[in-house]
């Protein structure tokens, strides 16, 4: 039971999903990809069980700090120039992904900045907010300070120069000085542990969850005041503090109300956050810095804070130096987005460890899976003599023999073996689920060799009707994740846009026999390109 302490207890009638928002110091990777399928799918699947209900997503770009102010210098552009130029690309990436997202924010946008006044302002009368100095260890590239115990020594044996790095990402750090603006992060330590120990489904995986909540039992995280500006003579490009333009708001606090910002356009019944999707090197900032403010602000925490890991390739760290990376738009291009998407959700779908990406392992999915079985078999049960000897005799629900049983109790507990999973944010699983009953009718069907003229009339319509009705459950089940081409597929199956939502995804051959499937034009899923 969640504790109204924390305002986690207020229903709503709406779903509000969340991707972070991307840093525009560098184009678009598959990484970035992967947040935005693995939120669209969530946000998807929330209509797939709602369809009455209101669906809110939001993704975009984080457009200020030092890194932005350094990359703009470097190439002779206007911050603002670079920002809109990123930010475009990421915008395109979202487009070429099918995203389903209702805002695409941008922490450049005057009702942003307006949302990370009126958050300071709360802030700072509710006494939360002081001015001091501040000496820390500073990452630009984590826009982050760190204290000293989470700082290490190294040596960079091809320049030759040592330095000290942050223990957690690996970022050089240097040492600063500064007066600024605190906020008291550690007045909510407590709260923030009482809050992960009454629902320890907060935080997922679980590993996160120990994580985080290990650090602040263990005085490792929380225990000090978090710097919150920095001296305008240092970052101009950034939001400056209220009545003190000689400092600029923390780019962390800037970028993490921009989920507030969305939510406040659209009404108060949008917040909280059902789920965050974050990557695993910034859960910190959103497991503690972020529920801090909101409980400092007297604002309802998020849900939950789904952290994903990361992408390799061929089992190696993606760099651009070693050409070793994965460009999202290319691969777009020659699988398709859907292809692409089950590929990402399928393989790393289970978000506790590193997943690999294998082009080869993509293309025998696509040949294998979708091409192979998904495709192959609407093919085979689409064609004009299948049809008019289906629909040209009377079907008998009851008549199905052995050799179709286990294909029926697949289809049975599909739709469960599903939901326990997406529910459980195993997303891998759920397809694994899918896959397996794909795979089970394809078995059937061949075995009953409904194009022989050997075989029976009965047998061919009933293997026909139950590969009819195996794709008509898995291609409803397969719509938060492949959402163009389990239309397509649906649409040729003949299945009405009103029987498409969850409800519908269980066994119902009645239905299925009633249907008026289209004549095959084209196939489902073509040759790959070179």
């Amino acid at each position: 039971m969640r504790s109204s302490i924390f305002h986690l207890s207020r229903a709503k009638s709406s779903s509000f999903f969340t991707t972070p928002i991307f840093y525009v110091n560098a184009d678009p990777h598959i990484g970035h990809l992967y947040s935005i399928v693995v939120a669209d799918t969530l946000a998807r699947y929330s209509k797939l069980k709602n369809p009455a209900s209101a669906v809110y997503f939001s993704t975009g770009t984080d457009e200020h700090g030092l890194k932005v102010q350094q990359s703009a210098n470097a190439r002779g552009l206007s911050p603002l120039s670079l920002c809109d130029d990123i930010s475009t690309r990421f915008r395109q990436l979202a487009t070429a992904a099918n995203s389903s997202h209702t805002d695409f924010i941008r922490t450049t946008d005057s009702a942003h900045i307006s949302t990370v006044h009126s958050l300071w302002n709360t802030l700072y009368e509710n006494g939360y907010i002081y001015k001091g100095s501040h000496e820390g260890w500073y990452a630009v590239s984590d826009e982050a300070f760190y204290p000293d115990n989470a700082v290490s020594d190294y040596h960079d044996a091809a320049t030759g120069q040592s330095y000290k790095v942050s223990t957690e990402t690996g970022k050089r750090v240097e040492w600063m000085s500064e007066v600024n603006y605190k906020f008291r992060l550690s007045q909510f330590r407590q709260r923030l542990i009482d809050w992960l120990l009454l629902d320890p489904h907060v935080i997922h995986p679980s590993q996160q969850y120990n994580s985080i909540l290990s650090s602040l039992q263990s005085n490792q995280a929380a225990n000090s005041d978090l710097s919150i500006s920095r001296p305008r003579s240092r970052l101009n490009w950034g939001i400056p503090v209220p009545n003190d333009p000689d400092h600029t708001i923390y780019v962390w606090v800037d970028a993490l109300t921009n989920y507030y910002s969305v939510a406040q356009s659209h009404g108060e019944d949008v917040w909280p956050a059902d789920v965050h999707v974050v990557g695993k090197d910034i859960i910190r900032f959103h497991a503690i810095y972020w529920p801090a403010l909101l409980l400092a602000a007297n604002l309802p925490l998020p849900k939950t804070i789904l952290s994903h890991a990361h992408w390799t390739m061929n089992s190696s760290k993606m760099s651009k130096s070693t050409g070793n990376v994965v460009d999202p738009f290319k691969a777009i291009h020659k699988y398709s987005s859907d292809a692409l998407r089950f590929y990402l959700l399928r393989v790393g779908g289970n978000f506790s460890n590193d997943a690999d990406f294998k082009p080869l392992e993509l293309e025998l999915k696509y040949k294998s899976t979708l091409q192979g079985m998904l495709g192959n078999l609407l093919s085979r049960i689409s064609g004009k003599k299948i049809l008019r000897k289906v629909t040209s005799t009377p079907f008998i629900a009851d008549r199905l023999d052995e050799k179709g049983e286990p294909l029926r109790s697949k289809l049975d507990s599909l739709r469960l073996r599903y939901t326990t999973s997406m529910d459980a944010f195993e997303i891998g699983k759920a397809l694994e689920a899918i896959e397996d009953a794909l795979h089970e009718a394809n078995r059937y069907f061949a075995k009953v060799e409904p194009w022989s003229d050997q075989t029976s009339t009965d047998d061919t319509i009933q293997s026909v009707i139950h590969a009819r009705e195996s794709l008509r459950i898995i291609g409803i089940l397969l719509q938060p994740v492949m959402p163009a081409k389990s239309k397509e597929l649906l649409d040729r199956l003949g299945v009405d846009a009103s029987t498409r939502s969850l409800a519908d995804a269980s066994l119902n051959l009645t239905l299925t026999q009633s249907l008026t499937p289209n004549a095959l034009s084209g196939v489902l899923f073509p040759p790959l390109s070179e």
